[in-house]
């Protein structure tokens, strides 16, 4: 994720923590256009099937959360995430997450990194 001034952040927080219309900020969004197609690696495992990694890292981050506006899972595909460390491994999530919006989100990984794995059984 591009860098970007968490000081100049919390000065904007104090600023509007008197302000009853302004929202608690928990982080920074980023819109972002990642896809199975477009970014991570694909590795095929001996069976056929195979598995999609993406790193998402943002420098000095405490935490990352991700929210999908495309999310769909086919029968048999499994989707994890976890931090750099696997300390904290969220998943698997299956078809049954699956809403008729196609919108989703992950609870929020500790750290500046969390990977995005996806596995893909055998057609």
């Amino acid at each position: 994720m591009p860098h970007f001034d968490v000081e100049a952040m919390y000065d904007e927080d104090r600023m509007n923590i008197s302000k009853p219309d302004v929202p608690f900020r928990y982080g920074k969004v980023f819109e972002v256009n990642f896809d199975l197609n477009n970014s991570g690696t694909w590795t095929s495992l001996q069976d056929g099937s195979r598995v999609w990694r993406l790193e998402i890292t943002s420098q000095n981050a405490y935490s990352l959360n991700l929210f999908y506006d495309e999310f769909y899972m086919p029968e048999g595909g499994l989707l994890y995430l976890y931090n750099s460390d696997k300390s904290e491994v969220i998943g698997a999530f299956s078809k049954l997450n699956n809403t008729s919006d196609r919108y989703f989100s992950t609870a929020p990984t500790r750290g500046d990194a969390t990977v995005i794995e996806y596995y893909e059984p055998v057609h």
